[in-house]
């Protein structure tokens, strides 16, 4: 896969993502993510399982969101604040407030989360 074609492929699903596609996220990102061999291909995992987490959340899967928003934000914390021209350390802290608040209420509630969007700072680049 091309250079151009890679970046492509993740900035669709970014924007699918910032949508709340979760599921398109994932299928867009898990293609993209299978091919790599990058130094971010971990990072690219984590974004999909934080994906994922959301979509079991807007989905009442209180369990398997808080496994896959956990798991993913341990991955995404690996990577430079900015990696990508992401800002992956206001996602790392935006996922990180949610788990709290799902942790802290009560157990088959689902509090009203703000759910976060992951801004592109500029052209793509490794970490």
């Amino acid at each position: 896969m091309s250079a151009d074609a890679r970046i492509k492929e993740f900035l669709e699903g970014i924007e699918q993502f910032n949508k709340q596609e979760f599921f398109d996220c994932h299928e867009t990102l898990e293609h993209l993510w299978m091919h790599d061999r990058s130094a971010e291909r971990e990072l690219i995992q984590g974004i999909i399982q934080i994906a994922v987490g959301y979509y079991h959340y807007l989905r009442s899967n209180r369990v398997g969101a808080l496994k896959l928003l956990t798991r993913g934000l341990e991955r995404i914390k690996k990577y430079d604040a900015t990696c990508m021209h992401l800002n992956i350390q206001q996602l790392a802290m935006d996922v990180s407030s949610n788990i709290q608040e799902i942790e802290n209420s009560e157990k088959d509630a689902f509090p009203p989360i703000k759910i976060p969007v992951i801004e592109v700072l500029g052209g793509l680049t490794s970490c």
